[in-house]
């Protein structure tokens, strides 16, 4: 659909075969993407809550606009999950010739932002935390500073689920990051000082909402457990290996823990 957001597209749903069920979706979508089905999970948005997998595939999907499902709009298309190795031969990514006949979307004003900094903490520190530079930095004078959108934080938006993201967007391995979220202060306009409270279960859920309303002042904060160097820095060149098991439980011991041309029906995916 977009030049510059190669994940979105949408298909015409009277090309999908009747009874309406979340396997003929799933199936006439595997089939256009070349994928294995038995590798596709698939998703539904809810204006309320967030992603919801659908479990059963004889779920009746019906799409029509007073229905509470989703796929009727960009902001809240059918979310996809492939697993690896669910790519089947012959998948195929647009070439530059079908990119340049699309439009480029708004990302920045279409999609929700949520910002993170990086912080560096090493055993040798004994706990003391210190920024750490982000690959894709959003001031120049300030480094760890960063942002991502949240749309593109695979389902079910799990504490997991972003940590493998920013995980990606970093260079750093998974299992040594921990996150940390500042509560909403209370008492209207009145300026707070919020303790962060880590999240400790990775199968704690962050929202849309949560992430969206954070901000440069309010970030997620993102700690990274990483090795130390022979002057007793932290060693950078640790972070993208896994965290050694006998230290991340010392380490995070030691880190402070506050807690429309033909009018048809189509799908957005």
């Amino acid at each position: 659909m977009f030049s510059n957001d190669l994940s979105l597209s949408s298909f015409d749903v009277e090309h999908v075969s009747p009874p309406r069920l979340a396997q003929n979706y799933v199936g006439y979508i595997c089939q256009r993407e070349h994928l294995k089905p038995s590798g596709v999970k698939l998703y539904l948005t809810t204006p309320q809550r967030g992603p919801e997998q659908v479990t059963s595939m004889d779920m009746v999907i019906y799409m029509s606009r007073s229905d509470r499902h989703c796929g009727r709009d960009i902001n809240r298309p059918l979310l996809i999950v492939v697993e690896q190795g669910s790519e089947l031969p012959g998948r195929r990514f647009p070439p530059p010739t079908t990119l340049k006949r699309l439009r480029e979307r708004d990302l920045d004003n279409d999609l929700p932002h949520a910002f993170y900094r990086l912080y560096g903490t090493s055993s040798s520190l004994k706990g003391a935390q210190r920024p750490l530079p982000s690959q894709t930095p959003l001031y120049r004078e300030d480094p760890s500073l960063a942002t991502f959108f949240v749309d593109y934080v695979p389902p079910p938006l799990r504490a997991k689920d972003y940590i493998a993201y920013i995980a990606e967007l970093e260079g750093i391995h998974p299992t040594r990051i921990t996150l940390y979220l500042r509560s909403q202060p209370m008492g209207g306009d009145m300026i707070q000082e919020v303790e962060a409270e880590q999240i400790k279960d990775p199968d704690d859920f962050i929202t849309r909402r949560t992430a969206s309303e954070t901000s440069d002042r309010r970030p997620i904060m993102v700690t990274v457990e990483l090795g130390a160097d022979e002057y007793g820095d932290v060693d950078l060149n640790t972070k993208g290996t896994p965290l050694p098991m006998s230290f991340k439980g010392l380490a995070r011991s030691m880190t402070r823990t506050v807690s429309r041309v033909r009018k048809r029906e189509s799908v957005v995916y």
